[in-house]
């Protein structure tokens, strides 16, 4: 056997594919920093006085987090856009309005909210369909066929499951 040569194949669509998961690994755009100030230490400290943190340039603000607008690939997005959220979150919860029988107990989404417009998720690359009747309606005879009338007659000893393989039994033999 010839072991220096080798055989490559597919190899565009691999280059694809290693693109598209490297893309999910950053975010779309630079998100909000955190920063959260430690407290200052004040024990064996040889001047506890004077303000021993170190100054930071200002940060700059990068307005409200979005999912809908940026992807981040973390499960940790800035804590703005938690904020924002907060309370279409205790709506759905039912935390704002207590057990009771008025309308407004009830979280009833718009029509246009997300629950029901699903085209946000095909924003972005358009993928060819492959099998394009994996989606297609169906249309199904609205009767039902039924042998009620050939199984489970008697008062006794009905086997059903019987009965019913030896109905399709004779449909084949017909």
């Amino acid at each position: 056997m010839n072991f220096t040569e080798a055989y490559v194949c597919n190899i565009n669509r691999t280059q694809e594919l290693s693109r598209r998961m490297n893309r999910r690994v950053y975010p779309s755009e630079n998100l909000q920093v955190a920063f959260i100030p430690r407290p200052v230490e004040t024990k064996r400290v040889l001047f506890p006085i004077l303000d021993a943190r170190k100054k930071f340039k200002k940060l700059e603000n990068r307005g409200f987090f979005s999912s809908e607008r940026v992807f981040s690939p973390g499960d940790k997005a800035p804590y703005n856009g938690f904020m924002s959220k907060v309370d279409d979150e205790s709506k759905l919860r039912n935390i704002i309005f207590p057990i009771q029988t008025a309308p407004q107990s009830k979280f009833i989404p718009d029509t246009k909210s997300d629950l029901y417009d699903s085209n946000y998720l095909a924003v972005g690359r358009k993928e060819q369909m492959l099998y394009p009747q994996l989606y297609a309606n169906q249309k199904f005879d609205s009767v039902i066929p039924c042998n009620s009338d050939q199984i489970g007659n008697e008062l006794f000893y009905n086997h059903t499951r019987q009965q019913t393989k030896d109905l399709r039994q004779t449909k084949k033999i017909l």
